[in-house]
């Protein structure tokens, strides 16, 4: 399926079903160059993209939950362009909330 996202600047959150993952995991790829993804609203069209969002979630209800989280968090204005920037470590941290069970982390921070 298509799982590039149009947003500004543009992201893809490939991801797969939940009988697939042996282990609950997040990855955060920043790319030098662009990857082309194809765009998740509309099939026919691509976005390029640096920031790649891989999830890996057995449980069903918990990847909805984290799927939700990260749409809010990357929808936060500034904070993809703020990821790009960052180092690995910042970044995770940024990104933590996907997986905590309360999801009120702050994403506005610098």
């Amino acid at each position: 399926f298509p799982t590039g996202l149009p947003s500004n600047p543009p992201v893809a959150i490939p991801h797969t079903e939940k009988e697939h993952v042996l282990k609950d995991a997040l990855c955060i790829l920043k790319t030098k160059s662009p990857v082309c993804f194809r765009r998740m609203d509309d099939f026919d069209s691509t976005v390029n993209t640096r920031m790649i969002i891989n999830l890996a979630i057995s449980n069903g209800k918990a990847q909805i939950k984290a799927l939700q989280n990260l749409m809010s968090i990357i929808s936060a204005e500034g904070f993809i362009e703020r990821c790009l920037t960052k180092e690995s470590e910042e970044i995770a941290e940024d990104f933590s909330v996907i997986f905590s069970n309360k999801g009120e982390k702050s994403v506005n921070q610098e």
